[in-house]
Parts: structure tokens; sequence; C-alpha cells
């Protein structure tokens, strides 16, 4: 059975894993089911890579945890490796994990970890505490406002979320943004919370844009659209999530999509609060684009390493270099 299940992981058969698995059992604390779908998510990724199987199998044991069975790593000629325990017991398989201290009896040439992990609320046996709850409650809550908004609204409209928002905010400050990386309710909560901030941002700037849009349309050379972009970054917003038609004035919706925020903004009358997002926006692009290290400068710098910041950028480029002392941060 181990060795039929090591070849079908070999394969990326997901198919002949879930024949060889046992339905009722756990495996990394999750259900089969749960647990083959995250495992199909790293061999479709190893497959837009174009591998179509692991290129070996390697034993080894784990620094920091005592689990019984075989720790093997899983690996691909690019370097790709899944380090997996298998524990097996009156021989058939007991439980498969995830290990994230394999140590390998051979040196490898492991670059591109797969490993992954599950949310605490995600395992079975799972029991929601009283904070759980209460952030459970808010947080639907919250998307059941936001589900009232659409399918469009304006930035006033989004004012109707704030209490609910600041509600959810408050619970989630008690225990801090870490506790985002074990659990999945918190993970969706804050996600939530910060794209509302985004479009919370577009009102809040209104008066602070006015006045840089002016300064940004008496800034004509290089040099002086770099004091502005420096001098305004601090406010800059993320547009990743958000489309802006090309005229704002003939389309004043903009698009806000994400995993758990999907809705279109009505933002007439602050047009040019995005105005001032996009010319940040692409200021940064154009200037880390036309500044970034070649080879060489990359040289000079400490053990070969660059911050992907401008600043640095710019001083390895030995450009501007009064402005990045004025208002950059370190060499590298």
């Amino acid at each position: 059975m181990l060795q039929k299940i090591i070849q079908a992981i070999k394969n990326f058969d997901i198919n002949q894993l879930d024949t060889l698995l046992e339905d009722g059992k756990s495996y990394m604390e999750v259900s089969k089911t749960q647990f083959l779908k995250r495992l199909a998510k790293s061999f479709e990724a190893l497959k837009e890579e174009g591998c179509t199987a692991f290129d070996d199998v390697f034993f080894g044991a784990s620094r920091s945890c005592y689990k019984k069975g075989e720790g093997m790593t899983f690996i691909t000629n690019q370097g790709f490796y899944l380090d997996l325990y298998i524990e097996e017991k009156n021989g058939a398989v007991n439980d498969i994990y995830v290990c994230h201290d394999l140590v390998n009896f051979i040196e490898l040439d492991k670059e591109y970890d797969l490993g992954f992990y599950f949310y605490h609320d995600e395992k079975i046996g799972f029991i929601p505490n009283l904070d759980y709850v209460a952030i459970r409650d808010e947080y639907n809550q919250l998307l059941a406002e936001i589900e009232l908004l659409k399918p469009s609204t304006n930035l006033d409209g989004l004012e109707r979320l704030y209490p609910t928002y600041q509600k959810l905010e408050k619970l989630l400050d008690k225990f801090g943004l870490f506790i985002a990386l074990e659990y999945n309710l918190y993970s969706n909560a804050y996600n939530l919370i910060m794209e509302i901030e985004d479009l919370f941002q577009i009102k809040a700037k209104e008066h602070i844009a006015i006045d840089a849009i002016i300064d940004f349309q008496k800034a004509k050379t290089e040099r002086e659209k770099l004091i502005w972009y420096f001098k305004n970054r601090k406010e800059s917003l993320c547009l990743s999530h958000i489309s802006i038609p090309n005229d704002l004035k003939k389309d004043p919706f903009i698009t806000y999509t994400s995993k758990s925020l999907n809705i279109d903004i009505d933002v007439s009358g602050y047009e040019y609060v995005l105005d001032y997002f996009k010319h940040l926006n692409e200021l940064y692009h154009e200037f880390m684009e036309k500044y970034k290290p070649l080879p060489e400068h990359i040289e000079q710098a400490p053990n070969g390493a660059v911050q992907y910041k401008l600043e640095s950028f710019l001083r390895l480029q030995n450009k501007y270099i009064d402005i990045v002392d004025k208002y950059g941060g370190s060499a590298f």
C-alpha cells in the first residue's frame, strides 16, 4: 500500500490516491476530500511549469517533529519539491502530512517548496470559541450589507457599512494580524476589512488630492515629478483590485474585484481623487522600470542583494541622490 501511494503522489495521480486512501480517515487533520483537493492544487501548479510527474523521491528525517513514519522528498529536476511524512500502521497508511523541517540523507537541490498547511478552523473537530463566533457573525453581517449595496453604489452609500466594519475591525484588533495566518475566517475577515478601507480612502483623501493634483500639474521635469512622488507616496492606494475607466467623466464607475469583494462604485464628484492615485501609481511604475538595476549595478550591492524599492534603484544608478537622501530610505 505504501509503495502504491508513493507512486501515485510521484505521478500526480489524484484519482489513484482517492482510491487508495480511506474515506473515514483524516489527513493533516482534515477530510480526505479536502486534503486531496489541496494536494491537487500543487500538482496543477507543477503542470503549469511543464512537469508531468516528480522525477525522484528521497528519504529524510524531521529536525523538529517526532512523527512516526517515512519522511520523504518528492522532487523535480527543476527544483520543485514536496516534503511529506507518510505514517503507516498495520500495513495501512494512517496519515499523510507536510513536513516543513525535513532533512534529507543526501544533499538535494531543493529550490521551490510546494508545502502547504490548513487553518485551524478547516480541521475536523474544530470547536469555535465565543470570540470566533462573534467575528464570524460580524463578518457575515458585513457580507450581507455589501450584497444589499449591489449591483452598484456610490461612495456615500459605502458609509452604511461603517458601523459593522468598525465592529469587525475592533474584534480583529484584539488578536493582531498574525492570527490571520492560523484561521481561515480571520484571514478572510482581515482581507475584507483592508479592501473596504481601500474604498473608504478614496473619499478620505479628497482634500489632500486637490492640492496634490495642482502641484502635479506644475511639475514639468522628471526631477520635479520625482519630488512630487516622494512627497505623496505615503498617500498611495493599491489599485491592483480596482478597474478605472479611461475617462471617468464619461463613465464614473470603478469596479473593485477581489476574492471577497466585487462591486461597482460610482465615484462622481471624486474623479480627481482617482486621478491622484493613478498619477502616483503610474509614476511609481515608470520610475521603477526606467531605473531598474542592471547586472553591473547589482554587483555593487552587498551580497548582490537589492531591495525592491525606488530609492534603492536610484542609489545604485547614482541618480537624484539628494532627493533620495531627503525623502528616501536605506541604501539597499
